[in-house]
């Protein structure tokens, strides 16, 4: 059976031996993929559900739900911590892990991922902006609004 949709990489992570991948589909929700290099072989994990792990692998941020992002402690992600309870997407670590980028459809914000997240919110982009990226340093955020970057 052909497959009828497309495939988009989104994020190396594990040190480069995993990467996340979002299959999107005509008229259908989109999911996450893992596709991981680290074994013998490459294995395709379809259960995963986030989009973004910090790179010690202790913390994951998740899409895609309701209300979304959601910042997951790896040892327990089914006790998931709601970063922005009005909802948003597209969660990205710093390269430290200290702080999440994600979009809201109010504009682009950069929350703390410990101690009171809630509180931390800071709004770093206009509405519009969406799939920040963090510079390799953490100094900057790039993102894209509508076909610029």
């Amino acid at each position: 059976m052909p497959f009828d949709g497309e495939l988009r990489p989104r994020n190396r992570i594990r040190n480069g031996l995993a990467l996340l991948v979002s299959e999107v589909r005509p008229n259908q929700r989109g999911r996450s993929l893992l596709v991981d290099f680290s074994g013998t072989g490459v294995r395709l994990d379809t259960t995963q559900t986030f989009s973004d792990e910090s790179r010690d692998g202790t913390l994951q941020c998740t899409e895609y739900l309701d209300p979304s992002p959601q910042l997951l402690r790896a040892a327990a992600p089914t006790a998931p911590t709601v970063v922005d309870p009005a909802g948003g997407n597209w969660c990205r670590f710093s390269p430290d892990g200290t702080r999440l980028v994600h979009s809201r459809t109010n504009g682009m914000f950069v929350t703390r991922t410990a101690g009171r997240i809630a509180d931390s919110r800071v709004q770093v982009a206009p509405v519009g902006a969406d799939e920040g990226r963090w510079s390799e340093d953490g100094r900057t955020i790039y993102y894209r609004n509508a076909n610029a970057w």
